[in-house]
């Protein structure tokens, strides 16, 4: 009965330890998205800037970072801060293709095993956009 108890203790703390080491590793890989965002910046003169707002990755589906804040200007002059911003961290814009199908993508860079994209969702009235940024990791 001894000899049972410690196998099932044994056996109990290597899933502790496994299911302990993919927390770990999730806690770790679960930062970059908000990192990549935070990276990004913001231009200047943006107001009511939300807190930035993880969703861990779910089987197949991304981390995903975003973060609200309004914005002066028109969505042109954001997509290209944006842009520029992407391109100085080694981003690079959408195929023809790919910008065609999902257009509030920004940039991206597929990396073996995973990708990174930056997506801009903006609604403009006269020269101020309500602006959404997203980081799918």
């Amino acid at each position: 009965m001894k000899r049972a108890r410690d196998i099932g203790v044994v056996v109990g703390g290597l899933v502790l330890a496994f299911v302990g080491g993919a927390i770990v590793r999730h806690v770790q890989r679960g930062s970059e998205a908000r990192v990549l965002l935070e990276r990004l910046a913001l231009p200047e003169g943006v107001t009511n800037v939300s807190s930035i707002d993880v969703v861990a990755a779910d089987g197949p589906m991304p981390e995903i970072a975003s973060r609200s804040f309004d914005a002066p200007g028109d969505e042109s002059a954001l997509r290209r801060f944006f842009l520029e911003r992407c391109r100085a961290l080694g981003l690079s814009e959408p195929s023809a293709e790919h910008a065609r199908i999902e257009p509030d993508v920004l940039c991206k860079r597929a990396r073996p095993g995973r990708g990174e994209s930056v997506s801009l969702f903006a609604e403009c009235a006269r020269d101020a956009c309500g602006v959404s940024l997203q980081v799918h990791y």
